[in-house]
């Protein structure tokens, strides 16, 4: 078979022809369908060396290029998962339903460019996945974290965000997601730079449309759209974390996130203040402790070696 063939399919550029002349193939007997198995997986697999701080890396295989930018030692975790494979269900045109899913560890950001172009910061401790079918009718990710999108523009293919129950659909544009999934909140904005995208509940079928510095929260389990200084949720992409009127509550459980650390909170009462301050990420959690405090009126104990902060 013409590896050719296979590039396009990945490409999500195959005609209809020589799609079915590549499902013909696979089916003509088992080594066919585990050469395309090992041609799926040399297209998706990233194999990381240890990066050094700033560095960019770029892997190379036989089909294509994806760069991913690590800004600490530890690499992203790449993972590439089986769910099914399902050829059989001709009709479908389902023929491999392999998903890849690109972690950034805690305490580290993570870029990473798509099949189609699109261009994806995550932040700590967040995860992106898609399937091997992305590009083919539609572009969709899944997302539990936050993570900044450049989106390729292509008209035929829409791009959609699922984020736990909510998806955000666009074509061409930038905007921001935060909604991790792990405390078993409801915690979910969209920031908007550039372009247009509409945010849907699926549970509820609530819809907001966002135009450029309009920003989509949930608000006491409702949607809702403000117009807001979108530039302050993009800050993190440059090292930069922006606290705005935000409660220490909020502010604690994402320093936790971004520094790798365990904070034990004893004081309950300072859990509801709300500080404001821009804090570069090199400056430490410590600095930006011991500048809250005072607004906070709290005190603390760092273990370094343990990496846990006690909050009384």
């Amino acid at each position: 078979m013409n590896r050719e063939i296979f590039v396009h399919y990945f490409k999500g550029q195959i005609s209809s022809e020589d799609e079915k002349i590549l499902l013909d193939w696979i089916d003509e007997s088992e080594a066919n369908k585990q050469e395309f198995i090992e041609a799926r997986r040399a297209w998706d697999m990233l194999i990381l060396t240890t990066p050094v701080e700033t560095e960019q890396r770029v892997v190379r295989w036989n089909f294509r290029r994806i760069s991913l930018e690590i800004g600490k030692i530890a690499a992203a975790v790449i993972v590439v998962s089986t769910i099914a494979f399902a050829l059989y269900k001709r009709q479908e045109h389902n023929m491999a339903q392999f998903s890849q899913t690109i972690e950034a560890p805690a305490g580290q950001m993570v870029k990473v460019t798509l099949p189609d172009g699109t261009k994806v910061w995550l932040n700590s401790r967040t995860k992106l996945s898609y399937n091997f079918s992305y590009g083919n009718v539609t572009r969709n990710v899944k997302l539990n974290g936050e993570a900044f999108f450049e989106v390729a523009h292509d008209k035929k293919h829409p791009f959609i965000v699922s984020a736990g129950r909510y998806d955000v659909t666009a074509l061409g544009t930038a905007f921001n997601v935060y909604a991790y999934n792990e405390s078993g909140e409801d915690l979910f904005s969209t920031s908007l730079i550039r372009g247009k995208v509409s945010v849907a509940n699926t549970s509820t079928n609530e819809q907001v449309i966002l135009t450029p510095n309009m920003k989509a929260e949930v608000d006491h389990g409702k949607l809702k759209a403000t117009s807001t200084s979108t530039a302050e949720d993009m800050l993190w992409k440059s090292g930069v974390y922006s606290f705005n009127n935000m409660t220490l509550a909020d502010i604690l459980e994402r320093l936790e996130r971004y520094y790798d650390v365990t904070i034990v909170i004893q004081n309950k009462n300072i859990l509801s203040s709300t500080c404001t301050g821009k804090f570069r990420k090199n400056e430490g959690i410590t600095h930006i402790l011991d500048v809250i405090k005072a607004e906070a009126n709290f005190r603390y104990q760092y273990n370094a070696e343990k990496q846990h902060v006690t909050i009384y």
